[in-house]
């Protein structure tokens, strides 16, 4: 279960998330909607544990998802925007998750099968699906 208790995030002077409680449910689905600047991506990063809370906690399986390394890398969050540099391939974009995640070289080359992608294709010419599921 995925539990959100007085969560809350600023950035400078801006209250993006203030006094946040949720729970979700394991096996569920659940969608979030906003306006935009609404605090949809910060949320996101926040269970990530991308961005640390200023105050509550993310809990997964009532484990702190900021503190636990274990479980930030059980946790995708692709972007809307995502940035490479330029020339960037699909394996300079592999080399950069292997020194940051326990990387599964299997699955990697599962997913490019399963895609139709190859290693030296430019991440910039690619579809913005098949950016995401580089990102993935």
């Amino acid at each position: 279960m995925l539990r959100i208790e007085h969560l809350y995030k600023a950035f400078k002077t801006n209250e993006v998330i203030k006094d946040l409680n949720l729970e979700i449910e394991e096996r569920s689905i659940f969608g979030l909607v906003g306006i935009n600047g609404a605090g949809k991506s910060t949320l996101l990063r926040l269970i990530a544990g991308v961005y640390e809370p200023d105050h509550g906690s993310v809990t997964f399986n009532d484990e702190d998802t900021f503190l636990f390394p274990e479980i930030r890398s059980s946790i995708s969050f692709v972007s809307d925007e995502q940035y490479y540099p330029a020339g960037s391939t699909i394996a300079s974009v592999k080399t950069m998750y292997e020194s940051m995640y326990d990387f599964d070289q299997e699955a990697y080359h599962n997913y490019l099968q399963m895609f139709d992608l190859k290693e030296n294709m430019n991440i910039r010419t690619l579809s913005k699906g098949n950016r995401r599921r580089v990102s993935l």
